[in-house]
């Protein structure tokens, strides 16, 4: 008789059991279902946020590239007026330098066009080391628009009087051939 009143135990033991396994695997399945929707969700959400930052950040850089632009048109301005100012002062020191016929200068009669512009870089290595004789000196073996840009660049640094009136002496010359 015992192995007749354990059989119904046994098998209620093992159905017991078999429907726990079939919890527990709908509860697997569940847990794998939900945590496939929560990363499902999670991109979602990622890519919407993703989104919002690209949004802002390409309204920053909208801000940023405004700005940068008013920025840059300011110092262009500023650098505009700067060099209008250089021009100006260059043009009145040349005035100073090469009289003009009508300004009571002892000029031949002959006016002097001179296009002054602003020259950043010496003519040549050392220049500005060297006094007004050595300068001049080296004058002679220069060429008309080397004359010309040599008196731009002193006119906008060292404005040596001396040195200005003997580039201005080699360019009204008439060239020997």
């Amino acid at each position: 008789m015992t192995a007749t009143s354990e059989s119904p135990n046994i098998r209620q033991r093992i159905e017991e059991r078999m429907a726990r396994a079939r919890e527990r695997r709908r509860k697997a399945a569940l847990t794998w279902l939900g945590l496939a929707g929560l990363t499902y969700d999670a991109g979602i959400s990622f890519l919407e946020r993703a989104k919002q930052l690209r949004d802002k950040a390409e309204a920053r850089g909208e801000q940023v590239q405004e700005d940068a632009n008013v920025h840059i048109s300011a110092l262009k301005d500023k650098v505009a007026g700067t060099m209008e100012e250089r021009r100006r002062r260059c043009r009145q020191r040349v005035e100073r330098i090469v009289p003009s016929k009508t300004e009571g200068g002892q000029g031949n009669g002959e006016s002097v066009e001179i296009d002054v512009e602003f020259v950043a870089e010496a003519p040549w290595p050392g220049y500005d080391d060297l006094n007004v004789q050595q300068v001049v000196e080296r004058l002679q073996a220069l060429e008309q628009h080397d004359l010309r840009s040599l008196r731009a660049y002193e006119v906008a640094h060292k404005n040596r009087v001396s040195v200005l009136r003997e580039i201005n002496r080699l360019l009204t010359e008439p060239v020997q051939a």
